[in-house]
């Protein structure tokens, strides 16, 4: 009877899921392509950022024209928007879970037409004081962690951010690509891949406020799913155990407990090194962030017991209680 009851478990949650997992859109609706997206990153003297995009959008789709995008960037503290092409008509600072730069195009672009645009922005609150060991002894470092927008729904073939060090020097970053003046970091991204890169400086190369540390205003509906499903779970294990007891003795007794989640978004403290930004056109959405905290970003994953080890410990526990 215990067999037959985890594999209804089994097959009841597997039900759960599916019906809260999102179905994936066939390749061939795409609406968009992204061919060339290009960042260049130049520091100024106060720590700040200059930051300048280049973007090859394809409107791949014949009926729905393209007349505006979004691209997502890190945070509210953003001046000096400037647009770099005569068929922009509009450039301005957008808020909606995070932080955006839209652009509102004098026409439509539709059934396959590429608009290849520009922007560039100054961006504050970027860098975080933290300690690393270098050359066997630990020392104070700046570091910046920054995550170019990406998109959930639109694939894009070449991603390239160019990092100026020219002006002063870096301590280290995790590139291996050098080019004239610039670090480099390139691939291409699949839908709702990312990219992070990472650059340390001196303590003492750029004015430090902690005050104006790292932050980014971007939210996340991961956990928010994630705990959806956990309960969706819960209560229909709980269901199936109470109506399917074989004799043991039924229901959960005594005791409590509590969940305990490490949000999966970018509100960030001065302390923590989080590399978001989301950025979504007119037709994209964005939805999952990337969380880093600590030191390392590379953190060790716990791991977990699988569904089926956790249900017999369930049913052991009930047993025991009996």
């Amino acid at each position: 009877m215990r067999k037959f009851s985890k594999m209804l478990c089994l097959l009841m949650i597997g039900i759960c899921l599916c019906m809260l997992i999102p179905t994936q859109v066939r390749a061939d609706s795409d609406k968009d392509r992204i061919h060339d997206y290009v960042i260049t990153v130049t520091p100024r003297a106060d720590g700040t950022l200059d930051i300048n995009y280049h973007i090859k959008w394809e409107a791949v789709d014949p009926n729905e024209p393209l007349t505006w995008v979004e691209v997502g960037i890190p945070n509210e503290h953003v001046d000096q928007i400037n647009k770099k092409n005569s068929f922009v008509k509009k450039i301005s600072y957008t808020k909606k879970d995070g932080s955006y730069v839209r652009l509102d195009f004098d026409r439509e672009f539709k059934g396959g037409e590429i608009v290849e645009f520009d922007f560039s922005i100054h961006q504050s609150w970027m860098s975080f004081k933290t300690t690393e060991e270098i050359g066997g002894k630990e020392r104070d470092v700046l570091k910046y962690t920054f995550m170019p927008g990406w998109f959930d729904e639109i694939k894009v073939d070449h991603c390239e951010v160019r990092w100026s060090k020219s002006q002063f020097a870096v301590l280290g970053s995790d590139t291996n690509k050098l080019e004239g003046d610039y670090l480099i970091w390139e691939k291409s991204l699949d839908k709702k891949e990312r990219m992070v890169c990472t650059v340390e400086y001196s303590s003492t190369t750029f004015p430090y406020n902690e005050n104006e540390a790292y932050y980014t205003d971007h939210d996340s509906d991961d956990e928010t799913m994630v705990l959806i499903i956990l309960i969706v779970v819960l209560i229909a294990l709980a269901i199936l155990i109470a109506l399917l007891d074989d004799g043991y003795g039924g229901g959960f007794g005594g005791g409590g407990g509590y969940f305990y989640s490490s949000r999966s978004s970018c509100a960030c403290a001065s302390s923590c090194a989080c590399a978001c930004a989301c950025a979504g056109g007119g037709r994209a959405g964005c939805s999952s962030k990337e969380f880093y905290n600590g030191k390392s970003l590379n953190r060790p994953v716990k791991e977990c017991d699988n569904l089926e080890s956790t249900l017999d410990k369930a049913f052991d526990i009930l047993e025991q209680k009996s």
